[in-house]
């Protein structure tokens, strides 16, 4: 089997300079991590992908002092939410 299209993402949550890594608000990052699901999850849909392999974003080194059960729970709900007809 051969593949002609190639979709790669990054992803990295981080705090804005200034908030302290225990603030517990993590919306804008938590908005952040599910945009670049849905963006790779668009392009996969625009280019007729039928099978898309990620890594988790922001599930690392860079989730920061994030819990990684909270940033595989929205890995799976953004996913889930905006997977396609034909993946």
């Amino acid at each position: 089997q051969s593949y002609s299209d190639l979709l790669n993402e990054i992803g990295k949550i981080k705090k804005e300079e200034g908030v302290t890594e225990d603030d517990d608000d993590w919306s804008k990052e938590d908005k952040l991590l599910c945009d670049a699901y849905c963006a790779m999850l668009q392009l996969g849909q625009e280019n007729h992908c039928k099978t898309i392999g990620t890594c988790l974003l922001s599930a690392g080194v860079f989730r920061g002092e994030r819990s990684l059960i909270d940033v595989l729970s929205i890995t799976l709900q953004t996913i889930h939410k905006n997977v396609y007809k034909g993946l």
